[in-house]
Protein backbone atom coordinates (compact mmCIF):
# COMPACT_ATOMS: atom_id res chain seq x y z
CA UNK A 1 0.00 0.00 0.00
CA UNK A 2 1.06 3.53 -0.38
CA UNK A 3 0.91 6.73 1.41
CA UNK A 4 1.66 10.02 -0.57
CA UNK A 5 4.40 8.36 -2.99
CA UNK A 6 5.61 6.11 -0.21
CA UNK A 7 4.82 2.09 0.41
CA UNK A 8 4.01 1.02 2.87
CA UNK A 9 4.79 -2.66 4.27
CA UNK A 10 2.01 -5.36 4.93
CA UNK A 11 1.02 -6.32 8.69
CA UNK A 12 1.97 -9.69 9.63
CA UNK A 13 1.26 -9.55 12.97
CA UNK A 14 2.84 -12.61 15.69
CA UNK A 15 2.04 -14.37 18.99
CA UNK A 16 3.64 -13.10 22.11
CA UNK A 17 7.04 -15.35 23.08
CA UNK A 18 6.51 -14.74 27.14
CA UNK A 19 10.30 -13.63 27.33
CA UNK A 20 9.85 -9.87 28.01
CA UNK A 21 10.69 -8.82 31.70
CA UNK A 22 7.13 -9.22 32.69
CA UNK A 23 4.53 -10.13 30.03
CA UNK A 24 0.67 -9.16 30.46
CA UNK A 25 -1.54 -10.15 27.93
CA UNK A 26 -3.32 -6.88 25.98
CA UNK A 27 -6.17 -6.90 23.71
CA UNK A 28 -4.48 -4.87 20.92
CA UNK A 29 -6.86 -1.71 21.52
CA UNK A 30 -7.69 -1.78 24.88
CA UNK A 31 -5.48 -0.11 28.17
CA UNK A 32 -2.55 1.86 28.62
CA UNK A 33 0.40 -0.16 30.00
CA UNK A 34 2.45 3.27 31.66
CA UNK A 35 1.72 6.50 32.80
CA UNK A 36 4.64 9.25 32.24
CA UNK A 37 3.06 11.29 35.35
CA UNK A 38 3.48 8.45 37.80
CA UNK A 39 5.57 9.28 40.66
CA UNK A 40 7.81 6.86 40.54
CA UNK A 41 9.40 8.28 36.93
CA UNK A 42 11.07 11.06 39.08
CA UNK A 43 13.20 9.10 40.85
CA UNK A 44 15.90 8.80 38.45
CA UNK A 45 17.83 11.32 36.54
CA UNK A 46 18.88 10.03 33.30
CA UNK A 47 21.87 12.06 30.94
CA UNK A 48 22.90 13.19 27.62
CA UNK A 49 26.48 15.16 27.25
CA UNK A 50 26.25 16.19 31.40
CA UNK A 51 22.41 17.65 30.74
CA UNK A 52 19.88 15.74 32.85
CA UNK A 53 16.48 14.64 32.83
CA UNK A 54 13.73 12.21 33.98
CA UNK A 55 10.94 10.20 32.40
CA UNK A 56 8.68 12.51 34.14
CA UNK A 57 9.34 15.09 32.33
CA UNK A 58 10.69 14.18 28.93
CA UNK A 59 10.04 10.45 28.42
CA UNK A 60 6.58 10.76 25.98
CA UNK A 61 8.57 9.62 22.79
CA UNK A 62 9.84 6.05 25.04
CA UNK A 63 6.51 5.70 27.27
CA UNK A 64 4.22 5.95 23.88
CA UNK A 65 6.18 3.31 21.81
CA UNK A 66 6.21 1.26 25.01
CA UNK A 67 2.38 1.54 25.04
CA UNK A 68 2.43 0.65 21.43
CA UNK A 69 4.33 -2.34 22.39
CA UNK A 70 2.21 -3.79 24.86
CA UNK A 71 -1.10 -3.18 23.44
CA UNK A 72 0.82 -5.41 20.04
CA UNK A 73 2.01 -8.38 21.75
CA UNK A 74 1.39 -8.02 25.87
CA UNK A 75 5.11 -7.57 26.06
CA UNK A 76 6.57 -4.94 28.82
CA UNK A 77 9.59 -3.26 28.29
CA UNK A 78 11.72 -2.44 30.86
CA UNK A 79 11.95 1.22 30.58
CA UNK A 80 14.70 1.32 32.75
CA UNK A 81 17.09 -0.30 30.54
CA UNK A 82 15.30 1.26 27.39
CA UNK A 83 15.82 4.97 28.94
CA UNK A 84 19.62 4.19 29.56
CA UNK A 85 20.40 2.86 25.80
CA UNK A 86 18.37 5.43 24.36
CA UNK A 87 19.97 8.95 26.63
CA UNK A 88 23.18 7.18 26.18
CA UNK A 89 23.10 6.97 22.31
CA UNK A 90 21.60 10.48 22.20
CA UNK A 91 18.75 8.89 20.54
CA UNK A 92 16.61 10.82 23.72
CA UNK A 93 18.21 13.80 24.96
CA UNK A 94 16.48 14.78 28.34
CA UNK A 95 16.54 18.23 29.16
CA UNK A 96 17.75 18.88 25.64
CA UNK A 97 15.31 18.43 23.08
CA UNK A 98 13.25 15.11 23.97
CA UNK A 99 13.19 12.14 21.69
CA UNK A 100 15.38 12.42 18.72
CA UNK A 101 12.58 10.47 16.33
CA UNK A 102 14.68 9.36 13.62
CA UNK A 103 17.31 7.94 15.73
CA UNK A 104 15.16 6.46 18.83
CA UNK A 105 12.83 4.53 15.98
CA UNK A 106 14.95 3.52 13.77
CA UNK A 107 17.98 2.19 16.04
CA UNK A 108 15.44 0.02 18.75
CA UNK A 109 14.34 -2.76 16.74
CA UNK A 110 18.15 -4.29 16.56
CA UNK A 111 18.47 -3.21 20.44
CA UNK A 112 15.18 -3.76 21.66
CA UNK A 113 12.95 -6.06 18.93
CA UNK A 114 14.68 -9.36 20.08
CA UNK A 115 13.65 -9.32 23.40
CA UNK A 116 10.34 -8.10 23.13
CA UNK A 117 9.06 -9.25 19.50
CA UNK A 118 8.39 -6.46 17.13
CA UNK A 119 10.07 -4.26 14.83
CA UNK A 120 9.29 -0.24 13.46
CA UNK A 121 8.78 -1.03 10.25
CA UNK A 122 8.62 2.63 8.15
CA UNK A 123 8.27 6.22 8.96
CA UNK A 124 6.44 8.96 7.34
CA UNK A 125 5.24 11.98 7.56
CA UNK A 126 1.90 12.54 6.47
CA UNK A 127 -1.64 12.82 8.66
CA UNK A 128 -4.26 10.54 10.30
CA UNK A 129 -6.11 10.44 7.20
CA UNK A 130 -3.69 7.82 5.53
CA UNK A 131 -5.28 4.82 4.39
CA UNK A 132 -2.43 2.72 4.49
CA UNK A 133 -2.37 3.48 8.27
CA UNK A 134 -5.90 2.70 8.98
CA UNK A 135 -5.41 -0.55 7.03
CA UNK A 136 -2.41 -1.15 9.56
CA UNK A 137 -4.08 -0.54 12.51
CA UNK A 138 -7.08 -2.54 11.26
CA UNK A 139 -4.42 -5.52 10.29
CA UNK A 140 -3.30 -5.89 13.64
CA UNK A 141 -0.26 -3.76 13.37
CA UNK A 142 0.36 -0.15 16.37
CA UNK A 143 1.49 2.80 15.66
CA UNK A 144 3.78 5.89 17.46
CA UNK A 145 2.32 9.20 16.41
CA UNK A 146 3.49 12.60 16.62
CA UNK A 147 1.44 15.85 17.46
CA UNK A 148 2.53 19.08 18.87
CA UNK A 149 5.66 18.31 20.64
CA UNK A 150 4.50 15.14 22.09
CA UNK A 151 3.99 11.37 20.90
CA UNK A 152 1.34 9.03 21.35
CA UNK A 153 0.48 5.50 20.72
CA UNK A 154 -2.30 4.65 18.14
CA UNK A 155 -3.45 1.17 18.69
CA UNK A 156 -6.54 0.65 15.93
CA UNK A 157 -9.06 2.08 14.11
CA UNK A 158 -13.18 1.47 13.19
CA UNK A 159 -13.71 2.44 10.00
CA UNK A 160 -17.32 2.15 11.06
CA UNK A 161 -16.94 5.24 13.31
CA UNK A 162 -13.91 6.37 11.43
CA UNK A 163 -12.20 6.48 15.18
CA UNK A 164 -8.86 5.68 16.00
CA UNK A 165 -7.52 3.87 19.51
CA UNK A 166 -5.10 6.50 21.70
CA UNK A 167 -2.88 5.22 24.30
CA UNK A 168 -1.89 8.67 25.70
CA UNK A 169 1.00 8.26 28.20
CA UNK A 170 0.86 12.15 29.01
CA UNK A 171 -2.32 13.45 29.47
CA UNK A 172 -2.77 16.86 29.53
CA UNK A 173 -5.87 19.98 29.09
CA UNK A 174 -4.45 21.09 25.70
CA UNK A 175 -4.54 17.91 23.94
CA UNK A 176 -7.42 16.84 25.72
CA UNK A 177 -7.06 13.11 24.38
CA UNK A 178 -7.98 10.72 27.52
CA UNK A 179 -5.69 7.69 28.84
CA UNK A 180 -7.41 5.16 26.81
CA UNK A 181 -9.95 6.46 24.34
CA UNK A 182 -11.15 6.58 20.57
CA UNK A 183 -10.97 9.77 19.20
CA UNK A 184 -12.25 10.88 15.80
CA UNK A 185 -10.08 11.35 12.99
CA UNK A 186 -11.35 14.99 12.66
CA UNK A 187 -9.62 15.56 16.39
CA UNK A 188 -6.45 14.06 14.97
CA UNK A 189 -6.11 16.40 12.19
CA UNK A 190 -7.02 19.52 14.29
CA UNK A 191 -4.88 22.08 17.10
CA UNK A 192 -2.44 20.33 19.49
CA UNK A 193 -3.69 16.95 18.63
CA UNK A 194 -2.81 16.77 15.54
CA UNK A 195 -0.66 14.39 13.73
CA UNK A 196 2.00 15.27 11.42
CA UNK A 197 4.01 11.91 11.15
CA UNK A 198 3.75 8.08 12.38
CA UNK A 199 5.64 5.22 12.46
CA UNK A 200 4.77 1.80 12.04
CA UNK A 201 5.00 -1.03 14.74
CA UNK A 202 5.00 -4.80 13.88
CA UNK A 203 5.39 -7.86 15.94
CA UNK A 204 7.51 -10.84 14.65
CA UNK A 205 7.86 -14.63 14.86
CA UNK A 206 4.36 -15.56 14.12
CA UNK A 207 2.34 -18.20 15.30
CA UNK A 208 -1.12 -19.60 13.57
CA UNK A 209 -3.47 -22.18 14.37
CA UNK A 210 -2.92 -25.11 11.73
CA UNK A 211 -5.28 -25.03 9.00
CA UNK A 212 -8.14 -27.42 9.18
CA UNK A 213 -10.22 -29.39 6.89
CA UNK A 214 -12.10 -27.32 4.53
CA UNK A 215 -15.53 -29.44 5.13
CA UNK A 216 -15.92 -27.74 8.55
CA UNK A 217 -18.86 -25.57 8.88
CA UNK A 218 -18.68 -23.94 12.29
CA UNK A 219 -15.92 -22.26 13.61
CA UNK A 220 -16.62 -24.36 17.10
CA UNK A 221 -16.09 -27.61 15.32
CA UNK A 222 -13.16 -26.84 13.65
CA UNK A 223 -10.87 -25.64 16.38
CA UNK A 224 -11.96 -28.43 18.50
CA UNK A 225 -10.87 -30.69 15.43
CA UNK A 226 -7.12 -29.01 16.02
CA UNK A 227 -7.27 -29.67 20.09
CA UNK A 228 -8.09 -25.81 20.10
CA UNK A 229 -9.97 -24.12 22.65
CA UNK A 230 -13.39 -23.19 21.24
CA UNK A 231 -15.14 -21.41 24.24
CA UNK A 232 -17.08 -17.79 23.41
CA UNK A 233 -14.08 -15.95 25.40
CA UNK A 234 -10.91 -17.74 23.29
CA UNK A 235 -13.15 -17.44 20.23
CA UNK A 236 -13.09 -13.27 21.73
CA UNK A 237 -9.11 -13.63 22.23
CA UNK A 238 -8.67 -14.73 18.53
CA UNK A 239 -10.72 -12.34 17.05
CA UNK A 240 -8.54 -9.37 18.58
CA UNK A 241 -5.43 -10.88 17.71
CA UNK A 242 -6.21 -11.07 14.46
CA UNK A 243 -6.75 -7.16 14.31
CA UNK A 244 -10.76 -6.82 13.99
CA UNK A 245 -11.80 -3.55 15.27
CA UNK A 246 -15.40 -4.33 15.58
CA UNK A 247 -16.31 -6.30 19.22
CA UNK A 248 -16.98 -9.90 19.04
CA UNK A 249 -20.41 -10.81 19.72
CA UNK A 250 -20.53 -14.47 17.78
CA UNK A 251 -22.16 -13.40 14.97
CA UNK A 252 -22.37 -15.47 12.03
CA UNK A 253 -20.36 -13.34 9.92
CA UNK A 254 -17.61 -12.76 11.81
CA UNK A 255 -17.24 -16.68 12.55
CA UNK A 256 -17.08 -16.85 9.12
CA UNK A 257 -14.39 -15.10 8.70
CA UNK A 258 -12.35 -16.92 11.12
CA UNK A 259 -13.73 -19.90 10.05
CA UNK A 260 -12.28 -18.73 6.01
CA UNK A 261 -8.73 -17.89 7.76
CA UNK A 262 -8.58 -21.06 9.57
CA UNK A 263 -9.04 -23.03 6.54
CA UNK A 264 -6.62 -20.84 5.03
CA UNK A 265 -4.24 -21.57 8.10
CA UNK A 266 -4.22 -17.53 8.43
CA UNK A 267 -5.64 -17.42 11.80
CA UNK A 268 -3.31 -15.94 14.07
CA UNK A 269 -3.07 -17.58 17.72
CA UNK A 270 -4.01 -15.42 20.80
Amino acid sequence: MTVSGLTLPTVEKTKNMQIAEISIRADAAEGRLYNQFDEKWKSKTYYYNGVGGTLYTAGCGLFSLANAVYALNGNQMNMDSFATWASKNGYWRPGAGGTYRQLLYSGVTSAFGGIYDFRVNGMFYYNVTSNGLKSWLQGGGTAVAHVDNHFIALTGYDPKSMTFHVIESAVSKKRSLCANSWVTQFKLTQGYSKIDWFCLIEETNPQYFPACDGGFESIIKALESIGAQSSFAYRRQIYIRNGFADTYLGTAEQNITMLNMLKQGRLKQP
